[in-house]
């Protein structure tokens, strides 16, 4: 009974939501992608199966969002694998170049990273400035995200648009570990950046 009460309450709410002028809203997204957001931001896989009923799980917003970039950066695995089950193209990318391998790797999400690698997720992927995901968790200091993505293959000398390597960045933050990790799989001293 309670959980008959809640879906007809999410479906009045949704309704509503829908009908909500759209000059409420800060973007120019349908209602129904703003409400699947954050269906994946509150965890609720079974309202996000409703909404997502007949559109296109590629549909990138005006950022280059998808439904999958979303599910990693909240690290919900579940709607991930769903997605995944509906045909999610892993490699599609933001308006910056980001694709949800570097998010993951920017949130420090290693078994999100595994996920991601084994469906095809391109480990080099570069954003539109040269950054592939070692890159932005060796930024970070993300030791198990690096290490993960090390272990999947990832180049520890990819250079950046400026010269920067994964090894460049440890450096910079001062982060012994990731530093020595670095090393210890390949990563080159003297390698210089602009």
């Amino acid at each position: 009974m309670r959980t008959r009460f809640g879906l007809y309450f999410f479906i009045l709410l949704s309704f509503l939501f829908l009908l909500t002028p759209s000059s409420a809203f800060s973007t120019n997204e349908p209602p129904a992608r703003l409400l699947l957001y954050k269906t994946i931001e509150i965890g609720d896989l079974e309202k996000a199966k409703v909404i997502l009923a007949g559109t296109d799980i590629n549909y990138q917003d005006h950022l280059g969002y998808t439904p999958l970039y979303k599910a990693v950066f909240y690290n919900r695995l579940n709607f991930v694998e769903y997605f995944f089950e509906l045909g999610a193209n892993v490699n599609l990318s933001d308006i910056e170049g980001l694709a949800p391998l570097h998010i993951a790797a920017l949130e420090n999400l290693p078994g999100m990273i595994k996920i991601l690698k084994d469906k095809g997720a391109d480990i080099e992927a570069k954003d539109d400035h040269g950054y592939t995901p070692l890159h932005l968790a060796a930024d970070q200091g993300s030791f198990n995200a690096s290490q993960q993505l090390i272990y999947a293959g990832a180049n520890t000398n990819s250079r950046s648009d400026w010269g920067g390597t994964p090894l460049h960045a440890s450096v910079a933050n001062k982060n012994f570990d990731l530093i020595r990790l670095l090393m210890t799989n390949g990563a080159k001293l003297g390698l210089k950046d602009r």
